[in-house]
């Protein structure tokens, strides 16, 4: 596939700033890229869930309700949330513990999706950082720990999601 040569925000000191941090700020926003796409898989998934239970009785409209509502560009993540919760509420998809931990790690993506998108990566002289606001202005350092973090939030919701599928399946 063809490398692109696409401009981005790179903020560093240059005078301290050697070839590696340029190295892995490129990594950075290859990174940033694969959190934004699986943050759109998991809306996909989570529209999926939505029009397999809300909407389960539109079969020969299925494509054009998925697309008009579902992935349009009004029914935002947020609004994907909300109705998860009142389908895993109504179909009792998961339990409280479940539950709770799904809607806060599905907080947790909106906001890693929010500051990638958003957000300035720089370097600090020592270490990548991410800029971005969120409230108040913030800063994320960009090391293995962070980023350990980050996959095991999109791991476990990617799993509870999948497992809230295969409810839907065995049911239907």
């Amino acid at each position: 596939m063809r490398d692109l040569k696409l401009p981005a925000l790179y903020r560093g000191r240059p005078l301290l700033t050697l070839e590696d941090d340029f190295d892995e700020a490129r990594e950075i926003r290859r990174a940033s890229g694969r959190i934004i796409s699986a943050t759109s898989a998991i809306d996909q998934v989570i529209a999926e869930i939505i029009a397999d239970t809300l909407f389960r009785e539109v079969k020969e409209q299925r494509e054009l309700v998925f697309g008009s509502v579902l992935s349009s560009e009004w029914c935002s993540l947020a609004a994907k949330r909300k109705l998860l919760n009142i389908v895993i509420e109504q179909f009792q998809l998961l339990d409280g513990p479940q539950k709770e931990e799904l809607e806060s790690n599905l907080k947790k993506i909106t906001q890693y999706r929010n500051a990638f998108a958003h957000g300035t990566l720089t370097h600090n002289g020592e270490t990548q950082e991410l800029q971005y606001f969120e409230g108040t202005p913030r800063k994320a350092k960009l090391d293995d720990v962070y980023f350990e973090k980050l996959e095991i939030v999109f791991r476990r919701t990617w799993e509870a999601l999948k497992g809230i599928q295969e409810k839907i399946k065995i049911t239907a």
